[in-house]
């Protein structure tokens, strides 16, 4: 019996559950404002589902995404050692949605986001044609942005 509680504690203490920390959320939830704000909730849930999908629906990935440089047009200006992102997220709660993509960032969290872009890991706005649209497969077109998986 003693061996089963021990084994047990062991099991317990070393098993961590993935989990995003409330400033994650925060700086996720801002994101989705600078990035698709302007395209409304399905626009703000579309990109959430890109760096879900990019994540490879994996907690503990979701925020290493959204920081990776190069991946997001709003997070250029804190790329660097020790980024502080109390400016974006500070911008990003002026947003009337910001309480909208918050509350997506949670639906996701619970593992309950409905996937508008058929597992789109890339977009770009419609106004632009990047070089690398061209090798993936057009998945949805969501108001002004252009989604792609690479399914192709």
């Amino acid at each position: 019996m003693k061996y089963l509680l021990l084994i047990l504690l062991v099991i317990v203490t070393t098993h961590r559950v993935a989990a995003i920390t409330n400033y994650e959320r925060h700086i996720i939830a801002s994101c989705l404002v600078l990035e698709a704000a302007s395209e409304g909730d399905e626009g703000m849930r579309a990109v959430l589902n890109v760096i879900w999908n990019r994540s490879d629906q994996r907690l503990e990935r979701v925020f290493p995404v959204v920081i990776k440089p190069w991946q997001f047009s709003c997070m250029r200006s804190i790329w660097m050692p020790n980024p502080d992102y109390t400016q974006i997220i500070r911008r990003a709660q002026r947003d009337r949605t910001y309480a909208s993509a918050f509350k997506l960032v949670l639906v996701m969290e619970k593992r309950l986001l409905q996937d508008n872009t058929n597992g789109a890991t890339f977009y770009h706005t419609t106004n632009i044609t990047p070089y690398w649209s061209s090798h993936f497969k057009h998945e949805v077109t969501i108001r002004n942005h252009i989604f792609y998986s690479d399914k192709k």
